[in-house]
C-alpha cells in the first residue's frame, strides 16, 4: 500500500489564513543574541481590570516592567506587580475583536545570576494574566511551570534559541489562545497537559526526552490542533494522547514497549494516511474507533497482541495493512462496521477474527487467505463481503486446508 508524506507539515506554517500572524500593532520584541538570557513578554493592561503579573524565578533577577518601574529580585523571590492603564501611553492602545480596549507593556526580565528555574504567572494561587505574547532566552533554564493560571489572551510562547533539558509541567494547559509555540521538542522531558490550545500547526513533534511516566502531552481536548509533523514518542504513557481533532498527521513512531489505545478515537477530521511504526508494543485497542475520513493504515508493530476494535465504526478507511500479525490474540470487532475497507493484509494472524459487512472483493480476500497462519480450531467470517459470493472453491480451500472454518 502507498504511504503519501505530501502532508508531512514543518514548523512555520503553510499560510496566513491557517498560521499564526503576530498583530503588527503590537509592541516589538527585541532582538536578542543567541549568547544573553532574558525573558520578554508583552502584557494587556485593562482600564477597569485587575492588571497583576506575578512569576518566581530560579535566580537573582532585574525586571524592567515597560512602565517605569524597575525592580531587583532575589534568587526564588516571587515577583508580584500591578499596571495602571492610564500611566501608559495611549498610543499602544488597541481594541480586541471581543471589544476590550487594551494598552500595552513590554515586561523585560534579565537574570543577574544563572537562570535555572521560571516558574511563569507564578503566586500563591492561580488566578488570571494579561500576557500577548512571550518569548524566553533561557539557554540555562530547567525548569518551566504554568502554576495552574489562566492567560486567555496569551497567543505565542517563544523558546527562539537552544536549551537544555527542561521540565515543563502543565506549560501549555489551558492557555485557550494560544495560536504558536516555537520550541525544539528534543528539549523537553515533561510537558503535561495540551488541552484547549488553538495551535494549527505543531511542526515535527520529536519527544524522544519525554521519558518519564506520563509525560508526553494529553491532547484530548485540543480540538484546534490541526497539524502535527512526524511524531516521536517515548513514553510509558502514550494513550494520554488522544488525537481527536487532527486534520493531518506524518509518520507516528513509538520508541518503546507501551500501547497506543484510543490514540484516534472518534476523530472526525484525520484524513488521507495514518502511519504508526511501534516495534515494541503489544496493544492497539480502539486504535481508530468512530474515525470517519481517513483512508489508509500502516502498522509496523510486530508484537501486538490486542486488536479490539482497531477500526471499529471506520466507516472510511479503505486499506489496512499489520506488518506482523502472528503475535495477535484477542481481534474483537476489530473490523465491525468498516463498511469502506478493501484491502487488509494480516501477516501470520492464528487466531479467530471477521470482516463480516467489509468491502473485500475476491482477489483481495484471497490475499487475506495468503497471510493466514496454519491453525486448528480457528474462525475467519467473511459474511456480507463481496467475496463471499464470488469466491472460487478452490480460492476457498487455501484457508480451509490451513484448518481455517470460513463462515460466509
Amino acid at each position: 500500500m502507498s504511504i503519501q508524506n505530501s502532508y508531512y507539515i514543518k514548523a512555520t506554517p503553510q499560510s496566513t489564513s491557517t498560521g499564526w500572524v503576530r498583530n503588527p500593532d503590537w509592541l516589538p520584541i527585541p532582538t536578542v543574541d543567541g549568547t544573553s538570557e532574558v525573558v520578554h513578554a508583552l502584557i494587556a493592561v485593562f482600564p477597569n481590570g485587575y492588571n497583576k503579573v506575578a512569576h518566581r524565578i530560579g535566580g537573582a533577577s532585574s525586571v524592567d516592567y515597560g512602565d517605569g518601574t524597575i525592580v531587583s529580585n532575589g534568587s526564588n523571590a516571587q515577583s508580584i506587580h500591578f499596571y495602571d492603564f492610564d500611566s501608559l501611553p495611549a498610543s499602544t492602545e488597541l481594541t480586541m475583536d471581543n471589544g476590550l480596549v487594551y494598552r500595552q507593556a513590554l515586561m523585560t526580565i534579565t537574570p543577574t545570576t544563572t537562570f535555572n528555574g521560571f516558574y511563569i504567572f507564578r503566586e500563591t494561587q492561580a488566578y488570571q494574566h494579561q500576557y500577548l505574547d512571550l518569548v524566553m532566552h533561557l539557554p540555562n533554564i530547567t525548569t518551566i511551570t504554568n502554576n495552574n493560571s489562566r492567560c486567555p489572551y496569551l497567543e505565542r510562547i517563544s523558546f527562539p534559541i537552544s536549551t537544555p533539558a527542561i521540565t515543563m509541567t502543565g506549560m501549555f494547559n489551558q492557555l485557550v489562545q494560544l495560536q504558536q509555540i516555537d520550541i525544539d521538542w528534543t528539549k523537553p522531558t515533561n510537558i503535561g497537559q495540551m488541552a484547549y490550545i488553538k495551535v494549527y500547526d505543531l511542526g515535527d513533534m520529536d519527544l524522544v526526552n519525554c521519558t518519564a511516566n506520563g509525560t508526553t502531552p494529553a491532547m484530548a481536548r485540543t480540538m484546534d490542533v490541526k497539524i502535527i509533523g512526524d511524531l516521536t514518542l517515548y513514553s510509558t504513557n502514550n494513550n494520554a494522547i488522544s488525537l481527536g481533532g487532527l486534520k493531518k498527521i506524518g509518520t507516528v513512531t513509538v520508541l518503546n514497549d507501551v500501547d497506543v489505545n484510543s490514540m484516534f478515537i472518534e476523530n472526525h477530521a484525520l484524513e488521507g494516511d495514518l502511519r504508526i511504526i511501534a516495534t515494541g508494543i503489544n496493544s492497539a485497542t480502539l486504535l481508530t474507533r468512530n474515525c470517519n475520513k481517513y483512508g489508509t493504515m500502516y502498522l509496523d508493530a510486530p508484537l501486538i497482541e490486542n486488536i479490539t476494535q482497531l477500526c471499529y465504526a471506520a466507516f472510511s478507511v479503505y486499506d489496512v495493512e499489520l506488518t506482523d500479525a502472528s503475535n495477535i490474540t484477542t481481534t474483537t470487532s476489530a473490523f465491525l462496521q468498516a463498511y469502506s475497507l478493501q484491502k487488509l493484509r494480516l501477516p501470520g494472524i492464528a487466531v479467530t477474527f471477521s470482516v463480516t459487512q467489509t468491502n473485500i472483493d475476491a482477489a483481495n480476500m484471497v490475499v487475506l487467505f495468503n497471510d493466514l497462519a496454519t491453525v486448528v480450531g480457528q474462525t475467519l467470517t467473511i459474511s456480507l463481503t463481496p467475496a463471499s459470493l464470488n469466491l472460487t472453491a478452490a480460492e476457498r480451500l487455501i484457508a480451509t486446508n490451513k484448518g481455517w472454518t470460513l463462515v460466509g
